[in-house]
């Protein structure tokens, strides 16, 4: 980028002094966090000129340095398409580093293909766009970004003012919504429309998004088919908000090392998945999937897989296959079992089966011997053999909101066992084994209705962070007090207010 023709440029349109253009730029680098390198300050000074004349010539010329990032669609009042696109300015086509931007230096710029924007540079729809936070890369987004428009009703507008005041995008989401409660036919009245208008404005969103889909499925098949990429990213910002149906997968696609499908709305997997075969890094959190075909176990590259938020009743058999995988997240799914070949994954670290419905788990889940951090939480009646004495490498175990009645004993005899949690259970007492817990630094025995502490509490001589789940004087025996004195003094987290503590103290 030259700077000085457009300076020259800013001098014809503003009458500037060349002193004032510069005092301009200088200005404009104060209004950013971080360095704003003068080309930068330069271009948004131009955009900002261009916004305020609408110079046609200005606007073809800013727009040699910009990138188109996406486009959408916007509808006149007989229905007629025009497009909306948007662009900014990447920091290569300055040839900056990124870091010279700045923060908040963003540069951006609309176009649109109707009849008045093509004559002023200025229109309706791009005002409509901009007025809405229009972001293309995030259209349609998650629903949390949808939920400004929840308490928009049909019988506040007219199928007129509606599509003056708002994109296409969020027509989607009003019609999704309202067409749950209204047939079109009542819909057309409250909107002082005819049924046939709407209806065909029904007709170009369903077709819009269709298309829409259509284009994501074959951009992700090029990506596919990219031999430079070792990455893929598809969450639902880079999928348009949901993708629903992935795409058969070439053979020969062993470049992906990372792949992230989180934030769609995937209900399955197809079975050529598995010709994924070199990836390392597998998202597939918050989507709908119900099942994994069997071919998932032929991903044995795997090392970390995240499928949390999903739908999952069950593993396939083959899922045993993964023995390269270290980091393993399932939480919030269905599952009721777990496939007897789960203790094949002799390489996992860590796992979080948290919020599930399992009510036991396979003798061979005892086998994984590298496990260090294991989340069972919130499995109602959860089921622990005495097996799990297997796992001698368990740091960190969470039992949380299990409905326990007694506390299990298995897990007294895992020696290097440093944090455990039961919080929100139903145990009366510990028993006499938990002093066996001698490497424990975290103990979290809060929400229960713990009545009797055996001595052998006394045993765990390196806790650093404690809560018994109850501190009443009638509860807690001399020998505990004096055992809590002592951590207290050593600087232990007690979970005690200041008041409290020097009451039990006053009651030695």
């Amino acid at each position: 980028m030259e700077i000085e023709p457009f300076k020259d440029k800013i001098r014809e349109i503003t009458k500037l002094t060349q002193e004032e253009i510069y005092e301009l730029i200088e200005d404009e680098q104060k209004k950013v966090i971080g360095t704003l390198h003068e080309k930068v300050a330069l271009m948004r000074i131009v955009v900002n000129i261009y916004h305020d004349s609408h110079d046609i010539t200005l606007f073809d010329e800013i727009k040699n340095y910009m990138e188109l990032i996406d486009k959408d669609i916007c509808y006149s009042e007989n229905l007629d398409i025009n497009t909306v696109k948007w662009y900014i300015c990447q920091p290569d086509n300055l040839k900056l580093d990124f870091v010279t931007f700045g923060f908040g230096s963003s540069i951006e710029l609309y176009e649109c293909d109707c009849s008045l924007f093509l004559k002023n540079r200025i229109c309706s729809h791009v005002e409509i766009y901009k007025s809405k936070s229009f972001d293309p890369c995030f259209i349609p987004d998650s629903i949390d970004h949808y939920s400004y428009y929840d308490g928009i009703e049909p019988d506040s507008f007219t199928l007129k003012d509606l599509l003056k005041e708002y994109p296409r995008w969020v027509l989607e989401y009003l019609f999704e919504r309202w067409n749950e409660f209204y047939s079109v036919h009542k819909l057309a009245n409250i909107l002082e429309t005819s049924s046939s208008l709407l209806t065909k404005l029904l007709g170009l969103l369903h077709a819009y998004r269709k298309n829409r889909n259509v284009d994501v499925r074959n951009r992700i098949v090029s990506m596919i088919k990219n031999k430079d990429l070792d990455v893929l990213w598809l969450t639902c910002e880079a999928t348009d908000g949901g993708l629903t149906i992935f795409p058969e997968i070439p053979k020969n696609s062993s470049q992906f090392k990372f792949v992230h499908l989180e934030d769609n709305f995937l209900t399955f997997l197809p079975d050529s998945f598995a010709n994924f075969v070199a990836v390392e890094k597998l998202h597939l959190q918050r989507n709908s999937l119900e099942s994994l075909p069997e071919s998932f176990g032929s991903l044995t590259s795997l090392i970390e897989l995240n499928m949390d938020h999903n739908r999952l009743r069950t593993l396939p058999a083959t899922f045993g296959n993964l023995t390269l995988l270290e980091d393993l997240k399932i939480k919030n799914n269905n599952l009721r079992a777990l496939p007897n070949t789960f203790g094949n994954l002799e390489s996992l670290k860590s796992l979080d089966l948290s919020n599930n419905k399992l009510i036991s788990l396979p003798e061979t889940f005892y086998n994984l011997s590298l496990l260090e951090s294991l989340n069972l939480s919130n499995n109602k009646g959860l089921y622990i053999s005495d097996s799990i004495d297997n796992m001698k490498s368990l740091k960190k175990l969470n039992l949380n909101s299990n409905g326990y009645l007694t506390f299990p004993k298995p897990i007294c005899y895992l020696e290097l066992l440093e944090e455990l949690s039961l919080v929100s259970n139903k145990l009366k007492s510990l028993p006499e084994c938990i002093g066996k817990m001698t490497s424990l630094k975290y103990l979290n025995l809060n929400n229960n209705l713990i009545e009797t502490y055996p001595l052998s509490l006394c045993n765990l001589k390196k806790l650093e962070f404690v809560r018994l789940g109850s501190y009443s004087y009638s509860i807690i025996p001399d020998f505990l007090i004096d055992f809590l004195i002592d951590l207290e003094a050593n600087g232990v987290n007690l979970g005690i207010s200041p008041g409290r503590f020097y009451e039990l103290k006053q009651r030695r």
